[in-house]
């Protein structure tokens, strides 16, 4: 019998989605590159998808296209995949990888095309969701000697179960400079919303008894720091009233329309504190 999902490996790779097709629904991920060390010390070799991609009794739509690891609302399904050569991954990737020997190639078809899903493959198109991520089982593996002395873990044969797009890769340095690097082309407002509703949605995997992978712990982390430095950000002068200070024009004030952004985000961030004291424990 099979792990259950909250037990499967997952890699964030932070490659990009190779390319997306809006009007279709239809996303290319390349979530695995070959020959590469990654940073917990596993390599992927050229093959291990060879079984899981070519086994009959295992159809495509089993994979199913995810999004942030996010099984609960799903995504899609996958259309087709397969292992490349170098020669075929992109040219990013073959720039920042000068070791990567191929990687895996997958399409997906985002379904259904709800409210939701439509929104997340915007944040896709638009580069703001824009690594790479997949969820697997170690079916065969070994070791070998790595640079410096490290052994490295080469992964020969893998069970693919989910692939999709994620905002947030493994290492807590880079997970905070990957969610800035995400909220930079979105209002405050939006970046709050944003950003809570990925430390939600880990809060409820915690509370469904998902244990926190050190990727989802970077998540937790990064996302309380930007937060934290949004909401200190966001606070707003502190009224002339409390210096007792009181003009005609703070007396009664208008009704203008950022009177009423500054009331909405007191009600966020209050709302935002209590599920941060929810998601962390306190």
């Amino acid at each position: 019998m099979g792990r259950k999902r909250h037990e499967w490996d997952r890699k964030n790779t932070n490659v990009e989605i190779k390319d997306v097709d809006v009007a279709k629904g239809i996303i290319v991920g390349v979530p695995s590159v070959f020959g590469v060390v990654d940073d917990g010390g596993d390599r992927v070799l050229p093959g291990s998808f060879a079984k899981t991609l070519g086994d009959n009794s295992l159809s495509m739509a089993r994979i199913k296209l995810g999004y942030q690891h996010d099984l609960d609302y799903p995504f899609g399904i996958s259309l087709t995949g397969e292992e490349i050569g170098r020669d075929a991954l992109p040219e990013s990737i073959r720039s920042k990888y000068a070791e990567a020997t191929g990687g895996l190639q997958m399409i997906g078809k985002v379904k259904p095309m709800n409210d939701r899903n439509r929104e997340r493959l915007e944040y896709v198109d638009s580069g703001v969701v824009n690594g790479s991520s997949f969820a697997y089982d170690v079916i065969d593996a070994g070791f070998s000697a790595g640079g410096e002395g490290e052994t490295v873990r080469d992964l020969k044969q893998l069970r693919l179960h989910e692939w999709g797009p994620v905002t947030i890769g493994m290492n807590p340095a880079a997970a905070i400079t990957d969610v800035k690097a995400a909220i930079a082309s979105m209002t405050p407002m939006d970046a709050i919303g944003f950003l809570t509703d990925q430390v939600a949605r880990l809060q409820a995997g915690i509370k469904a008894g998902r244990t926190l992978s050190a990727a989802n712990f970077a998540r937790v982390e990064a996302a309380i720091t930007v937060l934290s430095e949004l909401l200190a950000a966001a606070q707003p002068a502190e009224d002339t009233e409390k210096s007792g200070e009181t003009t005609a024009d703070s007396a009664v004030p208008e009704p203008t329309d950022a009177l009423r952004d500054e009331m909405t985000l007191k009600l966020q961030r209050a709302a935002i504190r209590a599920r941060l004291r929810d998601a962390v424990g306190a």
